[in-house]
């Protein structure tokens, strides 16, 4: 390569890097608060008063980090919810360079589906997602990482350290999407380990025993955790699971799909009761304060899903299927639509309106919220917008509707055509079960599927870069 040549690509790079600094900073870093956010806040400031898993489906993972964020946002000065906030882009950041850094210019869809202004504003969110998505970049960064070590190894196991330490940082990774699930969904990627894992069983005898003793202690904590849901939930609930929300989630789904994929049924007489408020969660509360138990209150939603589908037109299985499809494509529903305009757009002055978003906050007003959630500190914002201009982008799910596909197509086809069968397992099996298990459940929603959407696509960046092997698919000695 030529000097020239060189100088030329290293000064595209350096532009490419500040156009991502751009796009980055146009959205505005601040937390933005749910009513799904406030029972996170409370169980983070009250962890032996909730448990290990509240409402049963609400796990300890993501209250335990806002708990520890909590502290370290009092030793440095900073606003907890903040902290919160520039916590998780930061995540969002690193595992965007380490993508660029890993894959250079094969990171490019990644790249496009994260700048998109929808995208950017899902690390504010005091949510669950607000941490897995920019985790599962990482998680794909660290895999493919992981796989091009483990090529390139030398007969007398020289890196083998660097491998392992990766290997580890993965099942730490795993660990964590099993703490945070919700609904248990995000517990899928601890498929991840699994297939790295054999990948280097039947790699190499060497380091069997090493990879062989951290696949047993992923099992062994994810394992313990979910029993102690499990043994929480059947105290509480009388079910043996480590989540018990699936019925109520089921009709969810279901009204989202009735209502949200066809509004004409608003105006349907028949369904008048079901569409209520506009909402599903006063029907969700009706049922379970007429019915005492959860089986009893799980049965009644299912009748209800079944009466409202069928009123609809609708069929349950087919539903399915179709909800199936719609998650292979990211999401045909996306319940945090309502938030991001005011997300995005949001300046100095309006800012308050797009971070209070809970109807708590919305009756009560920021200081009574800042009193009830916040140590009676009001949350704060970084506004950066008006310095790097926002440039027009297609919508987020616009955009998984095309690259989720094309994403999963193009893994299959490169790690046949690579002889990468292991590590397209990697990648594609979290993917489809996930879709499958949303699916199956009616809530292929755009928010529930994007930690493992983005995953996927990043897959197939991650296979792009792989280089082709000569040794059998799955690697057998």
């Amino acid at each position: 390569m030529t000097l020239t040549r060189q100088r030329l690509l290293k000064a595209l790079g350096m532009v490419a890097v500040g156009m991502v600094g751009i796009y980055f900073l146009a959205i505005n870093t601040f937390p933005i608060v749910t009513n799904d956010s406030l029972e996170y806040l409370d169980h983070s400031r009250a962890p032996g008063t909730y448990g290990m898993i509240f409402k049963g489906y609400r796990q300890i993972g993501y209250p335990a980090i806002l708990l520890v964020g909590r502290f370290v946002a009092g030793l440095v000065g900073v606003e907890p919810l903040l902290f919160s906030a520039l916590l998780q882009r930061l995540l969002l950041l690193g595992a965007l360079a380490y993508a660029i850094w890993l894959w250079r210019w094969r990171a490019n869809p990644l790249v496009v589906l994260v700048l998109t202004p929808s995208f950017l504003v899902y690390p504010n969110f005091v949510l669950t997602e607000g941490m897995t998505v920019p985790l599962s970049v990482l998680l794909a960064c660290l895999v493919s990482h992981h796989f091009r070590l483990a090529a390139s190894a030398k007969p007398d196991g020289s890196g083998e350290d660097n491998r392992i330490a990766l290997a580890l940082a993965i099942l730490a990774s795993a660990v964590v999407f099993v703490m945070i699930s919700i609904r248990f969904p995000l517990a899928v990627f601890g498929m991840v380990p699994v297939a790295i894992l054999g990948a280097a069983w039947f790699r190499n005898e060497r380091i069997q025993r090493s990879y062989g003793a951290a696949l047993l202690v992923f099992v062994v904590v994810s394992g313990t955790f979910s029993g102690l849901l499990a043994i929480e939930n059947e105290r509480e609930f009388g079910v043996f699971s480590p989540g018990t929300n699936d019925m109520p989630a089921q009709y969810w789904g279901a009204w989202h799909i009735t209502f949200g994929l066809h509004p004409e049924n608003k105006a349907e007489p028949s369904l008048a009761e079901f569409w209520d408020t506009g909402r599903p969660h006063p029907r969700i509360a009706l049922v379970q304060s007429a019915n005492r138990g959860y089986k009893a209150q799980a049965v009644a939603h299912d009748g209800d899903i079944d009466e409202m589908l069928e009123l609809a037109g609708l069929d349950r299985n087919r539903e399915r299927f179709f909800s199936f499809l719609g998650a292979l494509r990211g999401g045909r529903t996306d319940d945090l639509i309502s938030y991001m305009g005011a997300a995005i757009l949001a300046d100095a002055r309006s800012v308050d309106g797009a971070m209070f978003q809970s109807l708590f906050a919305i009756r009560r007003g920021g200081e009574a919220f800042a009193e009830r959630y916040n140590d009676g500190q009001l949350p704060q914002a970084v506004i950066t917008s008006p310095v790097f201009p926002r440039f027009p982008s297609p919508y987020l799910r616009v955009m998984l509707s095309f690259m989720v596909p094309a994403a999963m197509v193009g893994v299959f086809v490169l790690a046949v055509y690579k002889r990468r069968l292991w590590m397209g397992l990697a990648y594609l099996a979290p993917v489809l079960v996930l879709a499958a298990a949303m699916g199956w459940i009616l809530m292929d929603n755009v928010r529930f599927l994007l930690s493992g959407s983005v995953y996927g696509i990043a897959g197939f960046s991650a296979l792009w870069d792989a280089k082709r092997v000569n040794r059998p698919p799955f690697g057998a000695r």
